[in-house]
């Protein structure tokens, strides 16, 4: 977003949050649902402990995106503002943080 010229930021943000949506949104609701699937159908006490962690996570990221994220990208959609940039930038450290913790669960729970 840093690299986009300003005169062609709205133009670029909005096909961004377009195309983002169009790949982002089924993929996350498929690792939902299939989080899910893997706590309702957990055998043991690991296994359920694990999977639990793994939908709190990705509530937390859900939550995040929906209140945090997605709002910063529609005010981003009326013009560029470096504020508001840096404020995605640093807010979106907590996803990757989340996501990070939420592989690690999904591949104790493979192993």
């Amino acid at each position: 977003m840093r690299f986009v010229a300003s005169t062609e930021f709205q133009d670029f943000e909005k096909l961004h949050c377009k195309r983002i949506g169009q790949i982002v949104g089924p993929v996350m609701l498929a690792e939902g649902v299939a989080a899910l699937a893997i706590w309702w159908f957990s055998r043991t006490f690991f296994e359920s402990t694990l999977s639990s962690m793994g939908v709190l996570l990705i509530a937390a990221i859900w939550l995040c995106t929906f209140t945090v994220q997605m709002p910063i990208h529609r005010r981003l959609e009326d013009g560029r503002d470096e504020a508001l940039i840096a404020k995605l930038v640093q807010t979106n450290w907590f996803r990757t943080v989340a996501w990070t913790l939420r592989a690690i669960v999904a591949f104790a729970l493979a192993v």
